[in-house]
């Protein structure tokens, strides 16, 4: 097994790489910037020679796509920039394994934001249900499917399209409601802050992960996922971001205040979103195994030791 990871200085890509390490399994990170690492090469996504050489030279026995832009809040500003790297990156990849290295898997990283909300109905979301995204990025990673798709089917590539739901832990950037969340109560605790800690919208109900647990749910599919095929990656469990913000504060060394702000609500807020992952521990025996106040405790100390 040879491992192409591309994005691998992002948040789960970090995490992906650990895990490869962990497992004594053989890979190669890329990156816009490889910073002197000699497991990572540069390889900026939009530019094909770049991709071209990458996988021509390293011929992966797999690939997990991870490179992209996963912000929502950052596509709604940039989204041509959203659409670019999702949907044109991906592209750049299929067309090089395409070329270069067709006996290649490719794990498609895309996202829950693909199905945009559920019905009226509160009901868990599976991979045969809807898709109607409602973001930029959700339409970025939707086109990156179908394209996916479309070369299994032309082409005969052998890829596996992933839509993971909300994943969390330690390193995730800024602008995702854990890390915001944390950030602000350990600057209350070291008092860089008065008592009131700023929030959006509480009333959504989310899917929430733990990274760990997606990488290996990756690593599963690497292995054991069926070619052209979607999968969810998510706990099966509803989590409302009230709900959260009490975890945390329970979890907090200080007295907590909150105060909403409106200027955190997005322009269109789906309210409840939770997936089903019947389909990936069917095929796979994938099961998350982390405990979510375990998750939120760890992303605290990880602000608290910074």
């Amino acid at each position: 097994m040879k491992v192409l990871v591309t994005g691998s200085t992002g948040f789960v890509g970090q995490y992906m790489m650990d895990f490869l390490i962990h497992n004594n399994i053989e890979f190669l990170g890329s990156a816009r910037n490889s910073m002197d690492n000699a497991n990572i090469v540069n390889m900026n996504i939009l530019n094909t020679d770049d991709v071209d050489k990458v996988v021509k030279d390293y011929k992966p026995t797999h690939v997990i796509h991870l490179a992209g832009q996963s912000n929502v809040k950052l596509a709604w500003g940039n989204p041509q920039a959203t659409i670019l790297n999702n949907t044109i990156g991906t592209l750049n990849i299929l067309n090089a394994i395409k070329e270069h290295s067709p006996y290649s898997k490719l794990i498609s990283i895309g996202s829950s934001e693909e199905y945009g909300s559920s019905s009226e109905v509160l009901e868990f979301i599976d991979e045969r249900h809807v898709t109607n995204p409602k973001n930029p990025y959700g339409v970025s990673k939707l086109s990156a499917c179908q394209l996916v798709l479309q070369y299994v089917a032309a082409y005969q590539i052998q890829a596996i399209h992933v839509r993971p739901f909300n994943h969390i832990g330690p390193r995730q950037s800024e602008g995702f409601v854990t890390q915001d969340f944390a950030k602000q109560i350990v600057d209350i605790e070291k008092g860089k802050m008065d008592l009131a800690i700023k929030v959006g919208n509480l009333d959504s109900v989310r899917d929430f992960t733990d990274v760990k647990d997606i990488v290996n749910a990756y690593y599963m599919l690497m292995q054991d996922g069926c070619v052209g095929e979607i999968y969810n990656v998510c706990s099966s469990r509803g989590v409302s971001i009230q709900e959260l913000l009490f975890e945390f504060v329970a979890l907090s060394k200080s007295h907590i205040e909150v105060k909403v702000d409106p200027s955190k609500f997005r322009p269109i807020e789906h309210k409840f979103i939770v997936g089903s992952n019947e389909k990936i521990s069917r095929d796979t025996q994938w099961h998350p195994k982390m405990d979510l106040k375990e998750s939120l405790l760890n992303i605290l100390n990880y602000y608290r030791n910074m």
